[in-house]
């Protein structure tokens, strides 16, 4: 019995508890254009391939460079076209 409730745990993690912190960002590109998207990742220090708009839809594939990741995401989130909710470090205050 503890085998099986062991894999249903680890099946449920795996699933729903561990996100892949490098998988590309999705949210939608609004009125933005790829040239603008480009400045900003430019301005950001990003590589070129960062961030693409494809459709209504605005990719966002997150380097290495944290602190490129982190300028890029709130210069998208000021513009306010996207539908990024939150862009900052938030830390869990233990009541």
């Amino acid at each position: 019995m503890r085998p099986r409730f062991l894999a249903a745990i680890v099946g449920l993690l795996s699933l729903f508890g561990c996100a892949d912190p490098s998988a590309p960002i999705k949210t939608r590109a609004g009125k933005l254009t790829q040239d603008q998207v480009d400045a900003i990742v430019r301005k950001c220090g990003g590589p070129k391939s960062m961030a693409m708009i494809r459709g209504v839809e605005l990719v966002i594939h997150p380097t290495r460079d944290i602190m490129a990741n982190g300028c890029v995401l709130k210069a998208l989130q000021a513009t306010g076209e996207t539908n990024l909710t939150s862009v900052h470090n938030e830390m869990h205050q233990a009541p």
